[in-house]
């Protein structure tokens, strides 16, 4: 009988050991074949979704093997936003010995679309007017792929002052191909001067509820009536680099010759705003042409 015993051990051990490596063969195999099935299901998963029809948003193929269009610039995956670096292209300025184009930026904004800004400062003695910025697009070898033309901000822009400009260039089909842009100015010299001034002051700055808001007054010291009366806040970078444009609030676009005004401007600085150091106002104008009364009609 103890010969029987010790025999029947080592065929005990064996049978152990096989069944602990055919467990853990089978819970490899498993293994396996749950992450190939994990991995095919997230790739169908993403396919079915379709993102929401926002501005800038770029919509997954739709389930049904129809791929997703773009209205404005065509289908969605011939605009690979994605691989758009905007820190490579080059902004070029075009010199002009009354116009000078500086502080200028390139940023893509939370929805994508690329935003293209900077300022105009007349550096002649005359007034301009029917001012245009011209922008002229690139690719690597020099040849243009698009241009566009955007009217100035105001009509009219006195010697020594500087109008801001902002274009939202919304043809993602071209994003990737842009290496550089050329901005140019388009104008007309207006060889009278205006005898209106509005000047601006600051008086308040306060931040609440995530709102930076500015308040002011304008006075019109010159000596004429002036109308049109438009002010703008645009605000820079620790590069003096233009970031963003905002109109401010005025009850009355005319005003008397000594008249006074509030202004105000209010920022929501929530993640569409990017980050500024230093800010400046420009009013623009234009003096106010009242026909002349017959008294004896």
């Amino acid at each position: 009988m103890t010969n029987v015993k010790k025999q029947g051990r080592p065929n005990l051990k064996k049978t152990v050991s096989f069944l602990i490596i055919l467990f853990s063969m089978l819970s490899l195999s498993f293994f396996i074949f749950s992450c190939s099935k994990v991995k095919t299901a997230v790739f169908n998963d993403t396919a079915d979704i379709q993102a929401p029809n926002t501005p800038g948003t770029i919509a997954a193929p739709a389930a049904t093997g129809e791929s997703a269009e773009n209205p404005a610039t065509g289908p969605y995956e011939e605009t690979p936003v994605y691989l758009f670096d905007y820190k490579s292209v080059n902004l070029k300025p075009t010199e002009s010995i009354d116009l000078l184009i500086k502080n200028c930026n390139i940023y893509t904004d939370i929805y994508g679309d690329m935003v293209v800004l900077g300022e105009i400062e007349n550096i002649s003695g005359v007034w301009k007017t029917n001012i245009e910025i011209t922008f002229n697009f690139f690719d690597g070898s020099g040849r243009e792929i698009d241009s566009i033309k955007i009217q100035g901000l105001a009509n009219y822009l006195q010697p020594g002052s500087r109008m801001p400009f902002y274009l939202v260039y919304e043809t993602r089909a071209n994003y990737i191909n842009i290496s550089g842009i050329k901005i140019g100015t388009n104008f007309k010299n207006y060889n009278k001067s205006f005898k209106g001034l509005p000047v601006i002051a600051e008086e308040d700055r306060s931040f609440q509820n995530k709102t930076f808001s500015i308040k002011g007054k304008v006075t019109n010291i010159g000596e004429n009536n002036i109308e049109d009366l438009k002010i703008f806040a645009t605000f820079y970078n620790l590069k003096n680099r233009v970031v963003f444009i905002k109109k401010c609030f005025i009850e009355n676009n005319e005003m008397d010759s000594s008249g006074v005004q509030d202004f105000g401007v209010a920022i929501l600085l929530d993640e569409y705003i990017k980050d500024f150091t230093h800010y400046r106002f420009e009013a623009f104008f234009r003096d106010s042409v009242k026909a002349a009364v017959n008294e004896n009609s």
